[in-house]
């Protein structure tokens, strides 16, 4: 049921979406560079959610970027589920290589233009992710955060076709 809430904050942007016309400028603040396999630019959508807010309370904190592409085509997703509130300085995330994770659910995904998979790391088990908080606003009554920044760096590998080699795609987020 948070997964499902987080996507629907998510998919927020896309509804002053328009249609026709010129495309408006992305906003700034949240941006991604792509690289490895593919090589792109995008901007990003940050959510921060406090579920000890909510009536009865539940434990945990969800961070969700959603990335787009152009005005406002989706591109990809990264989410961190946390089961303690996050803190300026402390590194999130997970790295298989080293049996290092601190996330309670964590993914990373790269979309073609076509909304289809293309990369994907999910914690603790393939590609790696660290994300570092640069601040933290104090948590609003409805458990929704804005104005929080940091960086994330993430491998995400290749879904290629089976007998097809790919190789990873690397994010680099500042938000």
């Amino acid at each position: 049921m948070r997964r499902a809430a987080l996507l629907a904050l998510a998919v927020l942007p896309l509804l002053g979406a328009d249609c026709g016309g010129d495309d408006p400028a992305p906003p700034s603040g949240c941006t991604v560079s792509v690289g490895g396999e593919v090589s792109e630019q995008l901007w990003c959508a940050g959510n921060l959610f406090d579920f000890t807010t909510l009536d009865p309370p539940q434990s945990g904190f969800s961070i969700q970027l959603a990335l787009y592409r152009g005005a406002a085509f989706p591109a990809g997703n990264v989410s961190i589920d946390l089961l303690e509130a996050p803190v300026v300085g402390a590194s999130y995330g997970w790295n298989p290589d080293t049996s290092w994770s601190n996330v309670d659910i964590g993914d990373a995904i790269r979309f073609d233009g076509g909304l289809t998979d293309t990369h994907e790391a999910w914690a603790p088990d393939t590609g790696k992710l660290s994300l570092r908080f640069t601040a933290l606003p104090p948590v609003g009554p409805s458990g929704a955060q804005s104005g929080f920044h940091g960086t994330l760096t993430a491998t995400l590998p290749s879904l290629s076709t089976p007998g097809v080699p790919g190789t990873d795609v690397t994010f680099t987020a500042t938000f």
